[in-house]
């Protein structure tokens, strides 16, 4: 029997982690797996998401195979951790695996990207997306022009929200860099793992529901802007660590 270890980072969302922990649990089931579930409450004391799930890491069963890293806001559809554990017993060189994530409208959510140049940002964020030189470079990070059904490991890098990871590539990546307090840890991870000879892919057939909540309802426009700041700040952080190779 499969071993997954199971770590779910949680801050101040107790109604949105109970609905996550009842979906991975009935997706344990299905998938017939053994696993232990480590839950990572910054709640009090926010460390950041990467410390966080390096915190889980440390705790969870070492004997585990792989690592399903997730938010309290998805809910994994049914059976997307058997797929995507099938789909990684049967592709020895994918590192990381993700479901194709759904707002909660049902409408597909981008999932799966290209590595950021670092013109991606202000084109995604500024009137210049709206360029044509911008729109093809877009079109190109967001891989439009690609049937990931097809080729389901053409991607860079996936949503760190919901990440089944091969626990011995570890070994060569090391951790979460911790360095990155909120966004671009998963950018950064999946770099890691491409160094080390790993893919990444996002899993056909394999569905999950993430809602993208705000912990904070409350000031919506300053929680905005804190973070957009915070991912200005990642984004220096990570073009600075990788600017020795060809970005």
């Amino acid at each position: 029997m499969t071993k997954i270890s199971i770590i779910i980072v949680n801050y101040k969302t107790p109604h949105l982690l109970n609905r996550c922990i009842k979906s991975v649990k009935q997706n344990t089931e299905d998938a017939q797996v053994d696993f232990d579930m480590i839950i990572i409450d910054n709640s009090r004391i926010n460390r950041g998401y990467a410390k966080g799930v390096n915190l889980g890491i440390k705790k969870s069963d070492k004997k585990s195979k792989y690592l399903l890293i997730i938010t309290p806001d998805v809910i994994l559809g049914k059976n997307a951790l058997n797929k995507m554990l099938d789909f990684m017993g049967r592709n020895s060189d994918v590192g990381i695996a993700g479901p194709q994530l759904f707002w909660p409208s049902m409408e597909p959510q981008e999932s799966c990207f290209r590595f950021y140049k670092p013109w991606t940002i202000p084109c995604r964020r500024t009137m210049l997306g709206k360029l044509h030189w911008a729109k093809k470079h877009l079109n190109w990070f967001l891989l439009k022009n690609i049937n990931l059904s097809q080729y389901p490991k053409a991607g860079d890098w996936i949503k760190g929200c919901a990440m089944l990871v091969r626990r011995s590539g570890l070994k060569k990546t090391g951790l979460m860099d911790e360095r990155f307090f909120m966004y671009f840890e998963d950018v950064d991870w999946c770099r890691q793992f491409k160094n080390a000879g790993y893919k990444i892919a996002l899993v056909p057939g394999s569905h999950a529901v993430h809602a993208h909540h705000s912990a904070n309802q409350r000031g919506a426009l300053q929680v905005l802007q804190k973070q957009n700041r915070i991912h200005i700040i990642s984004a220096i952080k990570y073009f600075w660590k990788w600017k020795d190779l060809k970005l």
